[in-house]
Order: structure tokens, then sequence, then C-alpha cells
């Protein structure tokens, strides 16, 4: 009922220092600024993340380039411009990000719900309740998915600006 009692009736009995016995409230204030400051690693590894992935993104679209010259240069001889060839790849590129971006939302949400629900009871005894800023993840997507359309029109653009000849001499 009392803390100033119940705190001398541990430290009779346990035979404890009063530096040895820490409020409740002290503690959960200590965890709480240690556990904020956690985040800002957690930050970081996202940003190493999302650069590693959309430098694999870029190498994937050079990589897919050599193999779409040929059907480029049947479009091309076919009466299609550069400009539309461009606009057809950026959407096909578009699609291609908004899938995979389709899948990992759920699936993080999905793992980040599991991880607070049942992983940090078990490994540690205590959790937090989910709260998602919806505002700041469409922000995030939008910047990521224009970042990552960015990155992969930049090798587009450099296959579209040859000339039918070119692609076919590259062949």
């Amino acid at each position: 009922t009392d803390v100033q009692v119940t705190a001398q009736k541990i430290q009779t009995t346990h035979q404890l220092d009063k530096s040895q016995l820490i409020e409740n409230r002290t503690f959960k204030r200590f965890a709480k600024k240690l556990f904020s400051k956690t985040f800002y690693v957690t930050q970081a590894l996202n940003l190493c993340i999302m650069l590693i992935a959309l430098f694999g993104l870029w190498v994937s679209f050079l990589t897919l380039g050599r193999k779409q010259l040929q059907p480029m240069a049947v479009l091309q001889t076919l009466g299609v411009t550069q400009r539309q060839l461009l606009g057809a790849k950026i959407l096909q590129a578009a699609l291609i990000i908004l899938a995979t971006f389709m899948l990992a939302l759920p699936l993080g949400l999905s793992l980040g719900w599991v991880l607070l629900s049942y992983v940090m009871p078990i490994a540690f005894g205590w959790t937090m309740p989910v709260t998602i800023h919806w505002l700041q993840l469409a922000l995030f997507a939008g910047f990521i998915f224009l970042l990552a359309l960015l990155i992969s029109t930049l090798p587009l653009i450099k296959l579209t600006r040859g000339s039918v000849a070119d692609n076919v001499a590259r062949l």
C-alpha cells in the first residue's frame, strides 16, 4: 500500500542497500529511454537494407536489359517509337515494383505483429502494443516506390536510346 514501507520491508528482508532498490517508474523510464535509442540502430539498418535492395534492382534491370534487346529491336522495326517503348518499359517496371510492394507490406506487417505478440513475450516476458502510423507508412512506401522506379528507369533509358540497327548489332 505504501511504497516507502514496502521498500523498507524488502530492504530489511533481503539485506539490501538502499541503492540496490529501484522504483518501478524509475526503471521503466530508464528502459524506455534505452529502448528508444535502439530505434536509431534499426533505422540505420533499414536504410542500409533499402540501399542494397535498390542497388539490386538497378543491377537486375541492367542485366535483364541485355536480354530485352531483341524484342525491343523487333518492336522498333514494327514502328514503335523510342518514347513509346520507354513508356511501356517504365510501366512494366512500375507493375513489377507495385506487385513487390503488395506482397512485402502485408508480409512485413504480419511479421511485426507475430514478433510483438508471440516472440517478445516468450523471449523477454513483455510486449508492447502494435501501432501502425498509416500516413508515415504510406509516405515511406510512396517515396521508396518513386525511388525504385527512378532506379529502374535509368537502365531502361539507356536501352531505349539506341536505334534499331544499334540494338540488333549488340545481339
